[in-house]
């Protein structure tokens, strides 16, 4: 069997096709990663938000069974203290919280 004669002309071709291949070879292994990075970004954003969406409902199931373990003086004391940060200025006055108008009103030291 004889081996085939190439020409210049057909090395020159054959280098031509090499490069063209080549270019396309690594043209779509560029575009390959960048469509893997951004597959990667896409589910990373998506378990983020799951993990968020999933943080907000236990916080709603165990607001009410929070309520129940506490005995009714907590939440009143609570929200007293809620009631307190709406109304106005307060002042913590022998461990209780009282109205800045109240304690201006009670005796107070005289410095001389």
């Amino acid at each position: 069997m004889e081996t085939p004669i190439i020409t210049a002309v057909q090395q020159n071709a054959l280098s031509e096709n090499m490069i063209t291949l080549h270019s396309f070879m690594r043209d779509s292994y560029i575009h390959a990663k960048k469509h893997l990075e951004d597959s990667v970004q896409f589910i990373k954003t998506e378990f983020a938000f799951i993990y968020d969406k999933t943080g907000d409902c236990m916080k709603s199931m165990a607001l009410p069974v929070n309520n129940f373990l506490k005995d009714i003086t907590q939440i009143e004391a609570e929200f007293k203290q809620e009631m307190y940060k709406e109304t106005g200025q307060f002042i913590c006055l022998h461990g209780k919280m009282m109205q800045v108008e109240e304690v201006l009103c009670q005796p107070m030291e005289e410095n001389y």
